[in-house]
C-alpha cells in the first residue's frame, strides 16, 4: 500500500519562520482509527455539487474533499478560509486527518490567524495516534522556542526513526536533530527522549 507519508519538502534552517512540514493530507489518505472513511469510491472524481449534497447529508469524506478543493483552488478560486472552516469542523469531531491539516494551517497562518498554541492542540492527538507527520510539525513548532529545543530534538529523532515517513522527511528530521544535539548535554537529550516516549505512549 502506498505510504500516506509522502511529502513535499523544502529544506530550511531551524530558525526559519515557516517550518518545513509534510504536505497536507490528501483525500485518498487511508483512514485512521477515528475517521472510518469510505474507501471504495474515488471522491476526487465527483462533482462539487455532488460533494456538497453528500456533505450536507453527513458524508465526512465529501466534506474533506470540499475542503481540499477550497484549499488548492481545484475547479474554483482558492479559499483557504473556507478550507480551514471545513477542516476544523471535521477536526473538532475527532478526525485525525483533518486535525493534521488544521494544525498545519494554524502554523502557517493559512486561512486563519497563526496560532502555535492551537496548532499544538490539534496536532497532539494525531501524534499520539502514531502519525509522525504530526510529530515532525510539532518538532518544528518547538524548535522556535529556545526553552523547548530539547523537546524539539526528541521529536525530530522520533520522526527520523519512523520508516513510514518519506526518506526526504526523515533526512531533514535527522539533520535537525543532529544540529540541535550540538547544544544539548547528554542528560538533556536523554531526559527529552524519555519525556517524548512517555507522552507519545504505546502507539510509538
Amino acid at each position: 500500500m502506498k505510504s500516506i507519508y509522502v511529502a513535499a519538502l523544502t529544506v530550511l534552517g531551524l530558525t526559519t519562520a515557516m517550518p518545513v512540514m509534510a504536505e497536507f493530507v490528501s483525500l485518498n489518505a487511508p483512514a485512521s482509527s477515528s475517521a472510518n472513511w469510505q474507501t471504495a469510491e474515488d471522491y476526487s472524481q465527483l462533482s462539487t455539487q455532488d460533494l456538497r449534497v453528500r456533505s450536507t447529508n453527513g458524508d465526512k469524506r465529501a466534506t474533506f474533499q470540499l475542503a481540499h478543493r477550497a484549499l488548492k483552488g481545484l475547479g474554483q478560486t482558492a479559499n483557504p478560509a473556507e478550507a480551514f472552516r471545513l477542516y476544523k469542523g471535521l477536526a473538532d469531531e475527532g478526525f485525525n486527518e483533518a486535525r493534521l491539516n488544521v494544525g498545519r494551517m494554524l502554523v502557517q497562518g493559512k486561512g486563519t490567524a497563526r496560532d502555535l498554541a492551537a496548532a499544538r492542540r490539534y496536532l497532539s492527538e494525531p501524534a499520539r495516534n502514531g502519525d509522525s507527520r504530526a510529530v515532525f510539525i510539532l518538532a518544528d513548532i518547538e524548535s522556535q522556542t529556545p526553552s523547548r529545543l530539547a523537546d524539539a530534538y526528541a521529536l525530530y529523532r522520533t520522526a527520523a526513526d519512523d520508516a513510514r515517513l518519506a526518506s526526504g522527511v526523515r533526512s531533514v528530521a535527522q539533520e535537525k536533530a543532529t544540529r540541535l544535539a550540538l547544544n544539548l548535554s547528554d542528560n538533556e537529550r536523554n531526559a527529552a527522549e524519555s519525556r517524548t516516549r512517555q507522552w507519545l505512549g504505546q502507539n510509538r
